[in-house]
């Protein structure tokens, strides 16, 4: 599928579905319905998200994410800090935010 943008704004895209995938799989509902052309799935506006959850605040959502993934990543930290394209610095300072 062909994508309307440029390579950093597929990453954020891809990075935004990461974050509100509860599961190991990113769906259809996780992406933005533009990204995805009218013959997507319909998005349901409203309260709750892709999981039933309501919206919160993106920082929330980031310490859940980096929280969910230092739990399933099985390297050492200075490697998830890389896969996830932070600083160890910063990796250390947000799971101690958590």
């Amino acid at each position: 599928m062909p994508f309307p943008g440029n390579i950093r704004e597929l990453r954020n895209v891809i990075e935004r579905a990461c974050v509100l995938a509860t599961g190991p799989a990113i769906l259809p509902a996780h992406l933005p319905s533009t990204e995805l052309g009218a013959a997507a799935a319909p998005r349901i506006e409203g309260k709750a998200g892709p999981a039933g959850e309501e919206i919160v605040p993106l920082d929330q959502a980031e310490r859940r994410y980096v929280r969910w993934a230092a739990q399933r990543f099985a390297g050492d930290r200075r490697a998830l800090a890389r896969r996830l394209g932070i600083s160890e610095r910063t990796l250390f300072r947000k799971l101690r935010e958590t």
